[in-house]
């Protein structure tokens, strides 16, 4: 299953661009002040210019890690999250303890979205993976049918698949 970028992307790139704004403003008015009035440089400018620095290249590895549209695969090994040729996320079968399907709230800071969901567990020490329609532009029906194609394989193989019956999971 495709996966196009969603709503992940746009919160990280909109964090991303508040931060840059200012650092760039303040680095170049603290170069400012350093090249034509040298020793004036007030030390708010380069403190803020430091800071807004320090929290653009914070948000730097979310905007980067979303930037590619991804892929959900699902094979007799197990599920496999790749993103543009690298595969990211490698859940075999026996590795997984849970999977969860159904609608959920996402929650993005202060801002949520109920959306359909997978969520793969894997077992103690093993990543977990998930997969909605809210942070990946993906249709809503496609997401629900994914979900009942890795249900029915995780039931053959005796893996416990829950359906909650509310959005907050």
């Amino acid at each position: 299953m495709g996966l196009k970028r969603g709503m992940a992307y746009g919160k990280s790139l909109g964090y991303f661009a508040v931060m840059a704004g200012p650092a760039a403003a303040f680095i170049i008015l603290t170069i400012y002040y350093y090249v034509v009035r040298s020793g004036e440089t007030p030390t708010g400018t380069v403190v803020l210019a430091i800071a807004f620095a320090t929290g653009t290249f914070l948000f730097l590895p979310q905007v980067l890690s979303t930037r590619k549209d991804s892929s959900l695969r699902i094979d007799a090994q197990g599920i496999h999250m790749v993103k543009g040729s690298k595969t990211t996320d490698n859940l075999s079968w026996d590795s997984i303890r849970v999977v969860r399907h159904g609608l959920r709230r996402m929650r993005f800071g202060k801002v949520s979205a109920v959306g359909y969901s997978i969520l793969v567990e894997g077992t103690a020490g093993k990543r977990s993976l998930q997969v909605d329609d809210v942070s990946y532009k993906v249709p809503r029906e496609a997401i629900a049918r994914v979900a009942r194609e890795v249900a029915t394989m995780a039931e053959a193989r005796n893996i416990q698949v829950e359906s909650p019956a509310t959005i907050e999971w």
